[in-house]
């Protein structure tokens, strides 16, 4: 096989491939997650902030950073599930102490407890991106090849030529499915920046990791 053959086998399998769509929906998922993500975090933190002259305000501010370690958790699982990221352990269970004040201690030192906190607030923005790139890509690809069915309901103007006639439409249907490759290979590439960002930010940094990323 010539690296012509390569290419277009490359290019065009990526519909094939199922974690495309696993993907997808990890793209999808971010935007939801991410304003639940935003509005907890904003709102606890900010509560518990106004209220630490009290005993209270300290318990909502502790509340925040357990429930924050538990998302974080939850995010890191489900980046390992759909998107096949070995991601290291968060802690390292084997020097836990037993102590309740050390183990506080442990948990307040232990850099992924922050990191996990900036990666969760980083998800609304992150959200936003992400479902702004899948919804764009998906109209427009649908459109395309949507074109032969609809091109007599509503008006096809690109600027430069309109749609009015059958040949064109088709022509613009073939230009659509061939650039739909295109759309996952780059909504690949996000994901798989995300991927790496994720296991840089949900994992200690020193871990070793037996396998490599697999995303595609």
């Amino acid at each position: 096989m010539n690296s012509f053959d390569k290419t277009l086998k490359s290019y065009f399998g990526v519909v094939a491939k199922s974690q495309s769509y696993l993907n997808l929906v990890f793209l999808t998922l971010s935007f939801p997650l991410g304003i639940f993500y935003f509005v907890f975090l904003v709102t606890g933190i900010s509560l518990g902030m106004a209220l630490s002259i009290i005993v209270i305000g300290l318990a909502i501010l502790a509340a925040v950073l357990l429930i924050t370690w538990g998302m974080a958790a939850f995010e890191r699982s489900l980046t390992i599930s759909l998107l096949h990221v070995n991601i290291p352990p968060m802690s390292k269970p084997a020097e836990a102490p037993a102590g309740s004040l050390d183990r506080i201690k442990a948990y307040l030192t232990n850099p992924v407890t922050w990191k996990g906190l900036v990666y969760l607030l980083c998800r609304f923005p992150l959200g936003i991106l992400n479902f702004t790139a899948v919804v764009t890509i998906i109209a427009i690809l649908a459109a395309l090849i949507a074109t032969p069915f609809a091109y007599r309901l509503a008006t096809y103007d690109l600027g430069f030529m309109q749609i009015t006639s059958l040949s064109d439409a088709l022509l613009l249907c073939i230009a659509g499915l061939l650039l739909a490759p295109a759309g996952l290979h780059a909504l690949n590439f996000l994901t798989r920046l995300q991927g790496e960002f994720a296991r840089i930010m949900l994992g200690m940094t020193h871990a070793r990791v037996d396998q490599q990323p697999n995303i595609a």
